[in-house]
């Protein structure tokens, strides 16, 4: 009897446990900036633009994270686009992002994007955020004659852990 007991609790103690799945941790954000731009012919006030989209990070790597986005260009023309980042926490309030941005109309625009993003927390899963960023387009048939127009961007807006 004590042979059935213990061999028993060796298998419950030696059993395979089921595998635990990485978990998701996913955000989602709101900004609109503006700032300044030029493309060698002085220095001129940016398009004003909406950004909207979401983060998603694993349990695993918390610190390691991509953001998915549509854009939204509203004056002085419309313009819709999108953009893909990788997001990269440096504090718990501080972010640093940088990927590739585009635009698909009226003309395209091809580019890349860096920043920083400061989080001021509101709630335990709403933070305020200011996010200053440089974008430089180098490709695309809404480019000026030179071959490469930047910016220079101040957004704020919110983002919500889910």
């Amino acid at each position: 009897m004590r042979r059935l007991a213990l061999l028993l609790v060796l298998s419950l103690l030696l059993a395979p446990r089921p595998a635990s799945a990485q978990e998701l941790l996913l955000a989602g954000h709101m900004t609109a900036s503006s700032g300044v731009e030029s493309a060698g012919r002085g220095i001129l006030r940016a398009r004003t633009r909406v950004r909207v989209g979401a983060e998603l990070r694993v349990d695993e790597s918390p610190k390691d994270g991509i953001a998915f986005s549509g854009i939204v260009d509203l004056e002085p023309r419309a313009a819709v686009g999108g953009d893909i980042r990788y997001v990269r926490l440096l504090t718990s309030k501080l972010a640093f992002h940088a990927g590739a941005i585009g635009y698909a109309a009226p003309g395209t625009l091809l580019g890349a994007v860096a920043g920083l993003e400061v989080r001021v927390p509101l709630t335990k899963s709403v933070s305020f955020v200011a996010a200053p960023e440089v974008t430089v387009f180098f490709l695309g048939t809404d480019l000026p004659d030179v071959s490469i127009f930047w910016q220079g961007l101040v957004g704020g807006g919110i983002r919500v852990e889910l």
